[in-house]
């Protein structure tokens, strides 16, 4: 068991088994941006246009990219209408739609 006191600053924490957030939530950074995004800090990428490539994402990282370029674009096989979102998993250091 890890208890963790709010906020965690800059500290990374490894868990190896379940994590459970009890009495609060997983917040999940946010970078905003198009074309090639670097996903290094982030698991939400807010579009505001095209993403054509995640950089500095690692294995079994979940990103999900939300569309608010106005348009719809598609990012590895995967179309996003206009103010949808869809979920990709990094294996191999190539991004997979999740759904």
């Amino acid at each position: 068991d890890v208890n963790i006191a709010n906020p965690l600053t800059t500290a990374d924490v490894t868990v190896t088994g379940n994590l459970t957030v009890t009495g609060g939530a997983a917040v999940l950074a946010v970078t905003s941006g198009s074309g090639s995004v670097n996903v290094a800090t982030a698991n939400v990428v807010n579009a505001s246009g095209a993403i054509t490539g995640l950089t500095g994402g690692v294995e079994g990282q979940v990103v999900y990219i939300v569309n608010t370029s106005g348009a719809p674009f598609t990012f590895s096989g995967k179309d996003i209408d206009n103010g949808k979102s869809a979920a990709f998993i990094n294996v191999g250091g190539s991004w997979y739609p999740l759904f």
